[in-house]
């Protein structure tokens, strides 16, 4: 505005001209703007225009009013009630808010509720509210904004919340286990080895671990499917076995038990051993070197391999392979050990019935027995032999295997070899023992 009466300095140059109090706009956006001040007494004002979007100046319209006595419209009042800062719901949620607004130069004519930028819903009654509902899982910024009825608003402070998912609790299902073996009724001779397994699962989650008993007795615990404990040493008496499954909550089961009989020992014969009468044949052999006559001659080691320390078929991946004995005379046996090479075959060691091997044993055959007496139907093709009880094993990695059934009778057995690391097959000691 022009401050001097005489408008002799206010000049186009901006000579005498003084900016209103408030009079001074930056950033502006709106399309109606309006600067209130304290009263000043000119004959004249202007707008100095200092920016536009586009570097263009354009106006359409300019007013100024002398009716001093009008008060500045004052804006409303809003507090957020409900919720509060910190409250907390559960999906799909229902979130009641409310408003206390007022305005002390006028009335309020509406509040809206927000989360963040995005309308929720009006209100343009007291008592201020509204209901959001099926909420889902989040945070949330909530406000409420009153306008007055001059145009007026004002924003609450905003309340936080959180919506989390609901978490629906059901009733664990314990798991599910079956002693697989040994089956009830199972025979073994002191100082026994008991192969325990067991199938167990669970519907709703995991087992954890599965517990092997005799009795009241733990013997071992399984962490890993396939559920598996090897109990050695057993003296004679009769037990009773069960697996017991725990799953992920810690619920358990127990299995159907098993009962076994480990008779003492007495004294056994190895009926397939050279110095018994045994003859050894095979399938293949690669040389002298590797005779069949090997597997017999009760060196469990297989020392000296490649001078008679054991058997080799030298030929690759013709499986099924088999070595067979035959004893001196019709013979009952309840038992067969198996010897596979080990891997340091150049320097071996006594074996233990925890000795494993990775590179040339034999892991996957079939202990069979000739069932015809008169041995004129057990031929090399296969014909006439019988898997003995518990005789055909899989995944094998133990040196010494042995294999125990209920007694047969038989004048011959033989070990069908249907696989080995590294396609070849090779053997350093088969036994077989009477009662």
């Amino acid at each position: 505005y022009c401050q001097d009466t005489t408008a002799l300095t206010c000049t186009a140059t901006g000579a005498g001209w003084v900016t209103v109090p408030n009079g001074s706009i930056t950033a502006n956006n709106l399309v109606w703007r309006t600067i209130t001040f304290p009263a000043v007494t000119t004959d004249r004002i202007r707008v100095q225009i200092t920016a536009t979007p586009d570097g263009y100046s354009r106006l359409a319209e300019i007013e100024a009013y002398s009716s001093i006595s009008s008060a500045v419209n004052t804006p409303p009042t809003v507090t957020l009630t409900s919720p509060v800062t910190g409250a907390a719901y559960t999906a799909p949620a229902t979130i009641t808010l409310t408003a206390d607004a007022s305005d002390p130069d006028g009335t309020v004519s509406k509040v809206e509720f927000y989360n963040g930028a995005t309308l929720l819903g009006t209100a343009t009654t007291a008592p201020y509210g509204y209901s959001w509902t099926n909420v889902s899982a989040g945070n949330y910024t909530l406000t409420a904004k009153a306008y007055d009825n001059q145009g007026a608003t004002t924003i609450s402070t905003a309340a936080v919340v959180t919506v989390t998912v609901a978490v629906i609790v059901t009733a664990n299902i314990p798991p599910t286990v079956n002693l697989t073996a040994p089956v009830t009724g199972s025979t073994y001779t002191a100082p026994a080895i008991i192969p325990l397994t067991a199938t167990a699962a669970d519907s709703d989650g995991t087992v954890s671990k599965v517990e092997f008993y005799n009795g009241v007795t733990l013997l071992g615990t399984a962490t890993v499917a396939p559920y598996s404990y090897s109990w050695s040493g057993v003296a004679a008496g009769s037990y009773t076995l069960t697996a017991k499954a725990y799953d992920n909550q810690g619920a358990v089961s127990t299995s159907v038990a098993a009962t076994v009989t480990v008779a003492a020992a007495t004294a056994r014969s190895n009926v397939a051993l050279q110095t018994n009468g045994g003859v050894a044949t095979a399938s293949a052999t690669y040389s002298a070197s590797y005779p069949a006559s090997a597997v017999n001659d009760g060196e469990r080691k297989g020392a000296i391999w490649g001078s008679g320390g054991g058997w080799y078929n030298g030929r690759k991946n013709t499986f099924p392979e088999w070595v067979q004995v035959t004893f001196n005379g019709q013979k009952s046996i309840d038992e067969v050990d198996l010897f596979s090479i080990q891997d340091s075959f150049a320097t071996p060691s006594i074996p233990t019935l925890t000795t494993t091997f990775t590179k040339y044993g034999v892991t996957a055959f079939a202990v069979q027995y000739c069932q015809d007496t008169t041995a004129l139907t057990c031929t090399a093709t296969g014909a006439g032999w019988v898997t003995v009880p518990n005789g055909s094993i899989a995944a094998n990695n133990l040196v010494w295997r042995t294999i125990t059934f209920p007694a047969v009778t038989t004048d011959r057995i033989r070990v069908q070899i249907t696989a080995t690391p590294d396609g070849y097959s090779r053997l350093a000691e088969i036994e077989a023992y009477t009662p």
